[in-house]
């Protein structure tokens, strides 16, 4: 599948939650610029790194028995950002959205009688 293609089908579930995304990069641009207080950015720092652990993270699904588990396939992307291979969102800006959570709560909605224990 083409970058472009990848990106395209992100734009739905974009426009249906554009208060989570904008959150993520405010937070994140906060985060850097040393502007959140530091229980957020412990929270911030611990999610990033529950998912860079991730077996369902864009570097590690591509050979992982979990994302292979859930969807009978390996995984590929054209993406180059880190990104959840469950829900596509970008990392950085996932884990800086304070109200969101884990990607597998999508995964979850979608597949009622095989809910997956979420992350974060």
């Amino acid at each position: 599948m083409s970058k472009f293609t990848e990106i395209l089908k992100m734009i739905p579930k974009g426009i249906s939650n554009p208060q989570d995304i904008i959150d993520g990069w405010i937070n994140d641009a906060k985060l850097e610029n040393g502007d959140l207080s530091d229980e957020q950015t412990e929270l911030i720092l611990k999610r990033r790194a529950i998912c860079e652990a991730c077996p369902l993270n864009s570097s590690n699904a591509r050979t992982s028995p979990e994302y292979m588990e859930l969807y009978g396939k390996n995984y590929t992307t054209s993406l180059n950002s880190l990104h959840c291979a469950v829900c596509s969102c970008n990392i950085r800006k996932k884990s800086a959205c304070l109200h969101c959570s884990c990607g597998l709560s999508e995964y979850n909605s979608n597949n009622p009688t095989n809910q997956q224990e979420l992350k974060w």
